[in-house]
């Protein structure tokens, strides 16, 4: 197989760009066709695969391959790619909010969360650096937002209160009786 990682494929008058991507690691012995949300399409192939055997599989599956590409296109059709201005709509935890870039300087690079609004403020109103803040703001709250919910809430009972007995609740005796048996079993 060549080191080619971007390659073509026609189906009728149709040309459709593809990457390559061999995986060493991979144990199916299969060939895997994915077209991505943006449109792109990946192959991954196991190490040993000859480019006869992809053309052959891609061949094969042109008519999938081009049908849901021709999907994506269509709904990236009427998709208006972002600005990063003021008055725009943006999502947050499945709630629509109304962007509002502020210009100053003393507060440059602040982003907060205020009622219907996500406010960003910025030296000057560049789009760039409203959408740089604004990743950057989302990735933080993700992280937060994750953390909190990957932690079990803790019940008023089991929250290290100045109980000096053990709790009495079902769970925590469930739990206690789990780690005695798993404590004794070392």
């Amino acid at each position: 197989m060549s080191d080619a990682s971007l390659r073509s494929l026609r189906y009728g008058d149709e040309l459709i760009a593809f990457s390559l991507r061999v995986q060493p690691a991979r144990t199916a012995q299969r060939i895997a066709i994915h077209v991505e949300p943006d449109g792109r399409v990946r192959v991954d192939v196991p190490q040993e695969t000859s480019d006869a055997a992809v053309q052959a599989a891609l061949q094969r599956r042109a008519r999938w391959i081009s049908s849901q590409v021709a999907a994506v296109r269509e709904r990236l059709a009427h998709v208006v790619p972002r600005a990063h201005v003021s008055g725009e709509s943006l999502l947050y935890l499945g709630r629509r909010y109304v962007l509002k870039v502020v210009v100053d300087e003393s507060r440059d690079g602040h982003v907060r969360l205020r009622g219907t609004r996500i406010e960003v403020a910025v030296a000057q109103g560049d789009a760039a650096r409203v959408r740089t803040l604004l990743d950057a703001w989302y990735r933080k709250r993700a992280g937060e937002v994750l953390a909190a919910r990957a932690s079990p809430p803790l019940r008023p009972c089991c929250a290290g209160s100045a109980r000096r007995r053990p709790c009495s609740c079902a769970s925590c005796r469930r739990n206690g009786a789990a780690a005695r048996r798993q404590a004794a079993s070392r």
